[in-house]
């Protein structure tokens, strides 16, 4: 079972669109069973799309730029030689 928080409301938006009686509740906290493949909202338990559910997710996300100079890999190295450095500095003998 997995949290996911920070859904957007578009949700909301589209099923006040439709007419929906549940629009009152955002599904901004839902749950995802794994094993009975389904998601519900964790707040008024309906049962959601999971490919709903998604699309709210992709929307939110934004990708990184493609004329970045520097790859993940390349920061993620970068900044795991800054933290080494600091705790080496941290653990030198002060004077």
């Amino acid at each position: 079972m997995t949290k996911i928080i920070n859904l957007s409301d578009a949700q909301q938006e589209r099923q006040r669109r439709q007419g929906r009686p549940d629009a009152g509740c955002e599904h901004k906290h839902v749950t995802v069973y794994r094993l009975q493949r389904t998601v519900c909202c964790s707040l008024c338990g309906e049962l959601l799309d999971p490919f709903e559910v998604l699309v709210e997710m992709v929307q939110g996300y934004v990708p990184a730029l493609p004329e970045a100079k520097e790859s993940e890999a390349e920061r993620l190295v970068r900044e795991t030689d800054r933290r080494q450095d600091e705790k080496q500095k941290d653990k030198a003998p002060k004077e």
